[in-house]
């Protein structure tokens, strides 16, 4: 059996704790994914009553990176939320602005003096496809309009997964 010293002991703890510590501190490999970000909304007219309008709008796709893919996925969403939340286009106030025969300043006629508009953020990673295409919806509020004017607004924050593109 050979003989040990203090320093060689030293040494040998000193060189496994710098493998360890390079196994540790190497980079884990980043994925990057394009993430989509929308505005969707359904607006439905009760005064007069009539069909539902929908639509879909779309924000500037941005790039996003992460390991695990969670990490990217709430890059994402974060990216969507703010997005939404600064787009004057969509605020309560904004969408609640048109009625018949009165477009809003972004040129939007919605049907209706009263009505009920559902807005949604939605977002979804370009590079992940499903039929039917589900997004995660990371905000949305509801708002009951009439004559042009918000007249109650209820906000439904927060992320829910698998949803269809309607709000």
């Amino acid at each position: 059996m050979g003989k040990f010293t203090l320093a060689s002991v030293l040494t040998g703890v000193a060189v496994g704790f710098a493998g360890l510590a390079g196994g540790a501190g190497q980079a884990v490999a980043q994925q990057s994914y394009t993430c989509m970000g929308f505005v969707t909304f359904t607006s439905t007219p009760t005064l007069p009553a009539g069909p539902a309008q929908t639509g879909i709008n779309p924000y500037p796709e941005v790039q996003v990176s992460g390991n695990p893919i969670r990490i990217a996925a709430s890059a994402c969403h974060g990216k969507t939320r703010t997005s939404f939340l600064a787009d004057p286009g969509w605020t309560p106030q904004a969408v609640c602005q048109s009625y018949s025969g009165h477009p809003d300043a972004f040129g939007r006629t919605f049907n209706g003096i009263v009505r009920t508009m559902a807005v949604c953020a939605i977002d979804r990673f370009k590079e992940i496809a499903e039929t039917p295409q589900r997004y995660n919806r990371v905000d949305r509020f509801t708002v009951t309009c009439r004559s042009g004017r918000a007249v109650n607004v209820r906000w439904q924050p927060g992320l829910v997964g698998g949803v269809l593109p309607a709000c």
